[in-house]
């Protein structure tokens, strides 16, 4: 039985060891049918619903077992930042640039002397594009201000890691705290794509950002969690030395009363 475009289709892409691309994956089907490369997409998507093969990024195609070896790159969305206490703002105002996918909007709030530094971008941004994005934010703010700024305080942002096929099953969103008020919401966004959004909720600045989404936010609370290891055991060792002090000190004025006692025998 001949088989149909859909699985030749299936069975090009999980013939391959690497991701293909809907273009690659019509070179190769047109080597045993003559199907348009519109089609080849629609097709890509068909199976991709049915699970019959995975999407490890936007754009490309694997098979089970390429895809759940691979490390998909780091995606960034919906970064946002305030700037608190900004008494030389004069008037409400609000700032919105598109730059290629990604939005960008600077509230001034005349109210609160609050402004308010949001990046959104569907598909995500690599760190680079992320860090470029923020440094446009703080040169329309600066403009605005006339001088440096200073005191950025990070509040939320979404690293997005889309695992194709991975779903939480049995809840639609999983919520863990982490040190340092970092907590990570864990949902799914859709059917294909499971998102992690870390909430600060104290104080961080851009180069705690930075070394955050570097390391990955588990790596970055392990360090946290050795850095208060390391303190609470120089505070034991201080307690220690204290109460052993203590200990010292008491036990010299028992021995100089016992021998007073003595001496008065």
């Amino acid at each position: 039985m001949k088989p149909t475009p859909l699985q030749i289709i299936e069975q090009v892409v999980n013939s391959s060891e690497i991701p293909l691309n809907p273009w690659a994956i019509h070179k190769e089907v047109n080597k045993f049918a003559s199907i348009k490369p519109s089609t080849v997409r629609v097709y890509c998507r068909r199976l991709l619903e049915r699970s019959k093969i995975y999407q490890p990024y936007k754009g490309y195609y694997c098979n089970k077992i390429t895809h759940t070896l691979m490390k998909v790159p780091l995606k960034l969305h919906n970064v946002l930042f305030v700037l608190e206490n900004q008494k030389w703002i004069l008037e409400s105002d609000k700032v919105e640039e598109v730059v290629g996918d990604s939005t960008l909007w600077v509230t001034f709030g005349f109210q609160r002397k609050k402004v308010t530094c949001q990046v959104a971008c569907d598909v995500g941004l690599n760190l680079d594009a992320c860090l470029f994005a923020v440094k446009r934010l703080l040169d329309i703010v600066e403009a605005k201000k006339g001088s440096m700024v200073e005191d950025v305080v990070l509040k939320t942002f979404e690293a997005n890691r889309d695992y194709q096929g991975v779903r939480i099953d049995g809840a639609k969103c999983y919520t863990r705290k982490g040190l340092f008020d970092v907590i990570e919401r864990i949902y799914q966004k859709d059917e294909h794509t499971v998102r992690v959004e870390q909430k600060v909720s104290k104080s961080m600045s851009v180069d705690d950002f930075v070394a955050l989404i570097q390391g990955g936010v588990t790596s970055y609370n392990l360090t946290q969690g050795q850095f208060m290891l390391v303190k609470k055991i120089e505070q034991l060792i201080e307690a220690v030395k204290f109460s052993n002090g203590q200990m010292v000190g008491l036990k010299r004025r028992v021995d100089d009363m016992e021998k007073g006692n003595d001496g008065g025998c």
